[in-house]
């Protein structure tokens, strides 16, 4: 499958999630423009913007931002909800949100 097919499978995904939100959607969208305009965010702040914007939805679609992400970024999800990203050549993880109300069901 192709990345472009693969990223509106995946923006189909956040829609039919927030279907009865559009506006989480439509927001979702401006991040996602935004991002790739280079205009305002770096990684961290593209992955920070949308897990708020998800808060207690489903860990599948922080996960699934990671092909938009440039190469050597990666966004993992550990015990409660804390969502780490790994930067380019570096081993450690950064956590950059915490959300414990996220339940196993949820993964």
């Amino acid at each position: 499958m192709s990345d472009f097919q693969d990223a509106i499978n995946y923006i189909t995904k956040v829609k039919r999630e927030y279907e009865d939100s559009p506006h989480i959607y439509y927001k979702f969208i401006e991040i996602l423009h935004m991002f790739e305009s280079q205009d305002v965010f770096n990684p961290a702040d593209l992955i920070l913007r949308a897990a708020t914007l998800f808060e207690g939805t489903n860990k599948t679609l922080i996960l699934g931002l990671n092909p938009f992400l440039p190469d050597g970024y990666e966004i993992e999800i550990h015990g409660c909800g804390t969502i780490y990203y790994r930067m380019p050549r570096r081993k450690f993880l950064t956590p950059i949100y915490q959300n414990c109300s996220w339940s196993a069901a949820a993964a």
